[in-house]
């Protein structure tokens, strides 16, 4: 009996370490998701701002003679840009037991959840808050190109 009850104990014991990354009552995970929210919100909210990049990019492609230096840089800058945007998006990995809580679109939830990591709770936390700094990063490049494209303009007014 003693044996049985030690096995038993030995077995939740290793369940129960096995699987502290999908606590989500955990403190922890509840601020990795709070991270990785407001990572996805700030993501969203350059969407308009991406596509003005991308309008410009095509006015300057479609100028019909050879782009200058400065142009071409431009649309280098806005390639790489698009270019971090998609690879963010496209590694930005769920956190285990929120998967669903902080998508508002209509529809089946068509998802690839392929990418999982194994991480403890406290690791969730650095890993959400690096693809936040990623993200924040990202948003002061585009600011960044939007600044200069507004300055031209005013300097011509």
């Amino acid at each position: 009996m003693k044996t049985i009850f030690s096995f038993l104990l030995a077995f939740v014991a290793f369940f129960f370490a096995c699987n502290t990354s999908k606590n989500t009552n955990s403190e922890a995970m509840k601020k990795a998701f709070q991270l990785h929210t407001e990572s996805s919100q700030i993501e969203k909210e350059l969407t308009p701002e991406l596509e003005t990049l991308i309008q410009i990019r095509n006015q300057i492609n479609i100028m019909g003679r050879q782009l200058t230096e400065s142009e071409m840089s431009k649309v280098e800058r806005i390639n790489q840009i698009e270019s971090s945007l998609n690879f963010w998006k496209d590694n930005l990995p769920d956190v285990p037991g929120f998967e669903h809580e902080h998508h508002d679109h209509e529809g089946p939830c068509k998802h690839d959840y392929g990418k999982k990591l194994e991480l403890i709770p406290e690791d969730w936390i650095r890993v959400q808050q690096e693809f936040k700094d990623s993200i924040l990063v990202i948003k002061s490049r585009i600011e960044d190109v939007l600044k200069a494209e507004n300055n031209k303009g005013q300097k011509f007014n």
